[in-house]
């Protein structure tokens, strides 16, 4: 009051008062009366209360100060013609300050951001004052990388703007938007025939139909149709209901749980198999179809196969099994568990060879059982079983499956029963070997007969025609000088003597009477009064069967005679021995050898020898180098003995 006595000026005070009530508010203002002479001669005061405008203000200020949005008061500024031409800050709440600094305040908005004209915000503020079109925007403001969203309207020739830092939003909605763009993405390229469909119900609530509100690509493509949204599922494909879809659905609608079904279309003329799956959704389904028409073909055709191996291996007494590497599992066909004697479904595994294989091929078993496990590799193997008391032989044989990475992840086998093929090609090989053995008896008995014939020629008739010769000359002995005579006899009495010699060797007399064992040592004790050592082992386990006997006496009388005839050699050895079912017949000299390739002998009786033990079935080896000392001859002869 005095300022306004002393200065003539009215004034405006601001003043609080503390009341029982609380603090109030006044506002006085000081209007000073004038004399003529300009002096103050009074003052009047005007007080008001305006304790609820200033709560009012307070509100206001704790309200800007703490908002979460940014708050500014622009006001207009024109050029000459009246056209904004740019606006300036007049106000910031304290969150637009923290942005953009207190010394925005006074400033212009063109000067201060610039790109707003670039991004068309400063356009639509000039049409917010101009035409009252409140302010929506949303820009990336790329200096601190957020987004912004700008609001304003007007206010006297200005406007009060907001803003807000959305980015978190923008980045949930691109985030949004990306899981959709994959989800849609998914949607259009899977396999599936993918569609969204809402019921359609009556006045009491019951469905009458499916309306499509979505379909997928494939789903367009399968059906040949893109204009399948919005209309009825059961008026474009009647036939939902007679191939039971129609059912299946309102099932899934009313008990919430999902459905599936295969089943096969023959209406709108599609004729496919399909894979059909129901999800419920809210007051409609999510529906899926698959084409699995090659797969239900592929199946009816593994049925067939299967009916038909099955079928085969009744007939042929097979069976087949697999073993997975990657799971472990080993399958069974029906007919290996038919081969086993083991009902359908038992329990079973590689090692259940283990269990039914004879002792004597379980070593097979075994290494069968490695290589099923452990090292995959084909296999083709023949395994005898012993089930309940019947033998069974199994012809085994296995292929292994790889990956593109040449890893093994399965192999096949199948499982034939020969044992009946067996027990024919044991009857056939015993057929066989009884005519080999009997053509071997009737060559030899030729042979036999044939020695015997000359034996007796020798004797009855040679030798007879020698002896009268003798007794004649012996007559006229007497008429010839005793020098002239002597030489003559001598001769003559010689082949007397070598012709029963040979007439014995021919027909060898021990050998029929005594065995082998008494022919062989009587064969080497003749050669004792000669210059060559002949030394005889003979170790037989007991009598054999007369050809065979004969036979190796033959061979045995013909080396001895080579070596004698041809070796030089002044000790030769032989050796006879029988063990597990064969002849082993050895002989060795220490004469000059053999000068040409084994087995290729020019001799007659090398090739009479190796004639032989051919028709034997036995194995003749001669063992010699040029320019070494002696020979070796090795035969052996598979023969049983007769007991």
């Amino acid at each position: 009051m005095q300022l306004v006595f002393r200065d003539g000026q009215p004034l405006e005070y601001q003043h609080s008062l503390v009341t029982p009530t609380g603090t109030e508010f006044y506002q006085s203002q000081f209007v000073p009366e004038l004399q003529p002479d300009g002096a103050v001669e009074r003052v009047l005061v005007i007080t008001r209360n305006i304790t609820p405008l200033q709560q009012a203000e307070q509100k206001l200020q704790a309200v800007t100060s703490s908002s979460l949005m940014g708050m500014a008061i622009v006001k207009s500024l024109r050029d000459a013609t009246g056209q904004i031409s740019d606006f300036e800050y007049q106000w910031l709440n304290p969150l637009a300050q923290s942005f953009a600094g207190p010394q925005v305040v006074g400033r212009r908005m063109l000067e201060t951001y610039p790109h707003v004209k670039e991004t068309g915000l400063f356009e639509a503020y000039v049409q917010a004052v101009e035409n009252r079109q409140p302010v929506d925007f949303e820009e990336y403001y790329p200096p601190n990388n957020h987004w912004f969203r700008w609001q304003a309207v007007k206010m006297e020739d200005g406007l009060f703007v907001t803003f807000e830092d959305i980015s978190e939003r923008k980045k949930a909605e691109l985030e949004i938007k990306q899981s959709k763009d994959f989800l849609q993405s998914v949607f259009d390229t899977t396999l599936l025939s993918l569609s969204i469909l809402q019921a359609v119900r009556d006045e009491s609530g019951a469905i009458l139909d499916f309306k499509i509100m979505l379909v997928n690509k494939e789903l367009a493509r399968e059906t040949g149709r893109n204009d399948l949204i919005g209309r009825l599922y059961s008026l474009e494909y009647p036939g939902i209901k007679e191939a039971g879809l129609f059912d299946l659905m309102l099932q899934v609608m009313e008990t919430g749980e999902p459905g599936q079904v295969e089943y096969y279309y023959p209406y709108e003329g599609f004729n496919k198999w399909y894979a059909a799956t129901f999800v419920k959704m809210e007051d409609g389904l999510i529906a899926s179809n698959l084409d699995i028409t090659e797969r239900k073909l592929a199946e009816t055709k593994l049925v067939k196969s299967f009916t038909i191996l099955k079928q085969a291996e009744e007939v042929a007494g097979l069976g087949s099994w697999e073993y997975d590497y990657t799971t472990g599992d080993f399958h069974w066909s029906e007919g290996m568990y038919h081969l086993f004697g083991l009902p359908i479904g038992s329990a079973k595994s590689p090692e259940t060879y283990l269990e039914y294989v004879i002792d004597e091929d379980r070593p097979l078993a075994e290494k069968l059982v490695q290589t099923i496990r452990n090292n995959p590799q084909p296999i083709e193997e023949t395994l005898r079983i012993q089930v309940r008391d019947k033998v069974i032989t199994l012809k085994i044989k296995g292929a292994v499956l790889r990956d593109d990475l040449n890893q093994p992840y399965k192999i096949l086998c199948v499982d034939l029963d020969v044992s009946e093929l067996k027990r024919l090609e044991q009857e056939n090989l015993k057929m066989r070997l009884e005519q080999q053995k009997a053509l071997l008896l009737a060559i030899l008995e030729a042979q036999e007969e044939e020695r015997r014939r000359i034996s007796e020629s020798l004797h009855n008739g040679v030798g007879q025609l020698l002896y009268a010769t003798k007794l004649n000359l012996d007559q006229v002995a007497h008429q010839v000088p005793r020098e002239v005579m002597a030489p003559t006899t001598q001769l003559l009495s010689e082949a007397i003597q070598e012709t029963r010699r040979v007439s014995h060797e021919l027909v060898p007399m021990v050998l029929q009477d005594f065995g082998l064992t008494r022919a062989i040592q009587d064969l080497c004790q003749k050669y004792q009064p000669s210059a060559i050592q002949v030394n005889c082992e003979v170790d037989l386990e007991g009598s054999l069967e007369s050809y065979v006997e004969v036979a190796l006496y033959r061979i045995s009388q013909e080396l001895l005679a080579n070596v004698v005839k041809h070796a030089q050699a002044t000790e030769v050895d032989l050796l006879l021995s029988q063990e597990d079912g064969e002849i082993t017949l050895k002989v060795r000299d220490n004469g000059r050898g053999i000068n040409h390739p084994t087995g290729k002998s020019g001799g007659m009786g090398l090739r009479s020898i190796r004639d032989r033990v051919k028709l034997l079935n036995g194995t003749y080896a001669l063992l010699t180098s040029p320019g070494s000392k002696g020979t070796l001859v090795i035969i052996q002869i598979p023969v049983p003995s007769e007991g």
